[in-house]
């Protein structure tokens, strides 16, 4: 027994479990460009063993890895020569693996890898754009600022691009369109257009604009819907079916104004009696917030018309609501949920339990030396 003991502890203090890095510059995209090359930085981290780099190289057929420096650090330099790759998204990815390697003390220690993966992207062969409209909220009697943005998603430089930009009322009718001045637009670069509307004379309200651009006898067209707000306060949503008795009650609010709103609560009333007044919250501008609160009801179950007083800023508005009044039911408590463990934990539960293994053979094996005691005595 004592020397199973001695071999499984032996074992289990001989093996170790360590995490091995990557780091790299940020990229998002490696943009393919035929004729050129790109270069990223990478170092290891986490280990002082040997390490092998391999780079899954996707479609390309010329990749150079250098070799680790003093600082564990090497680069990947991707060439793209000019050989045709369709279109598309392709996934890279350069891994480190460490080798075999024994420890100081004659233990092992399991090898691990770590990879990253690189998404280069592969543009059209042809003239293409890709195209978005920027119309901000803005407030009552403000000016609109709407930028016109075309990006180049080919290889080919593009000779003229230019536009239109309309605004609309919710309705559809036409409020106001320009016309842009053209540019040209080289390969994978992008331009801007921008105007001011004068827009200080619409009311408050939901409106959109649309963009058409041309470019060498092509066209693209988009949308944005832009609001124009002033000192307001809208309900969204309310808790609208409620338990007799005691009750959560929630308003979501929403601020339509391009300035922080501040004072804001509700008052409930059911036959212009108030049962229930929120404490009071901010909002910052153009968002959402929710009045809480505890109503105690002691209507007949059914349908019941109410009014939901909202107050900011020193103003006012009634919301008509609905709320059904439920039976009472017993309440419900939600248990919360358990997070999965992160795999970061793994070594650390393996030496945990490498701990418990140790201490159960050791009260066997006292347990043993404890029988055999009690054999001799008698």
């Amino acid at each position: 027994m004592k020397r199973v003991i001695f071999v499984v502890v032996l074992f289990l203090l001989s093996f170790q479990v360590f995490s091995i890095g990557l780091a790299t510059s940020k990229i998002e995209i490696l943009n393919y460009v035929p004729g050129t090359s790109q270069t990223m930085g990478f170092q290891v981290m986490g280990t002082s063993s040997d390490v092998d780099i391999q780079v899954s190289q996707g479609p390309l057929n010329n990749v150079e890895v250098t070799e680790l420096n003093e600082q564990n650090k090497f680069h990947v330099t991707f060439n793209f020569d000019e050989t045709f790759i369709e279109p598309g998204d392709y996934i890279l990815a350069v891994t480190v693996k460490e080798k075999p390697n024994l420890l100081s003390g004659g233990g092992m220690k399991a090898l691990t890898s770590v990879s990253k993966r690189i998404k280069m992207r592969v543009h059209s062969y042809e003239k293409d754009v890709q195209i978005s409209l920027s119309t901000p909220k803005i407030n009552k009697g403000f000016p609109l600022p709407a930028t016109l943005n075309v990006q180049s998603v080919g290889y080919p430089d593009i000779d003229s691009v230019g536009g239109t930009i309309s605004i609309f009322d919710k309705e559809g009718n036409l409020l106001e369109s320009i016309t842009t001045e053209k540019k040209p637009l080289p390969s994978l670069s992008s331009v801007s257009f921008s105007h001011t509307f004068q827009t200080q004379n619409l009311q408050k309200g939901t409106y959109f604009a649309t963009a058409e651009v041309t470019y060498d006898g092509k066209k693209e067209n988009t949308t944005s819907n832009f609001l124009i707000g002033d000192l307001d306060l809208s309900l969204v949503k309310y808790s609208n079916k409620l338990n007799r008795g005691y009750n959560n009650f929630n308003a979501t609010v929403e601020n339509n104004w391009g300035n922080p709103v501040g004072n804001i609560y509700a008052k409930l009333f059911f036959s212009e009696k108030e049962v229930l007044h929120t404490p009071t919250i901010s909002l910052p501008a153009w968002e959402q917030g929710i009045l809480r609160g505890i109503i105690n009801i002691d209507l007949e179950p059914g349908k019941h018309s109410a009014i939901l007083r909202l107050f900011f800023e020193g103003n006012q508005k009634d919301e008509n609501i609905t709320l059904e009044i439920l039976e009472q039911t017993a309440t419900q408590v939600s248990l919360p949920k358990l997070n999965k463990p992160s795999t970061l934990y793994f070594p650390y539960l393996a030496v945990l339990g490498a701990i418990v293994m140790i201490l159960i053979l050791f009260f066997i094996w006292k347990g043993g030396m404890f029988n055999n005691d009690n054999k001799k005595e008698i």
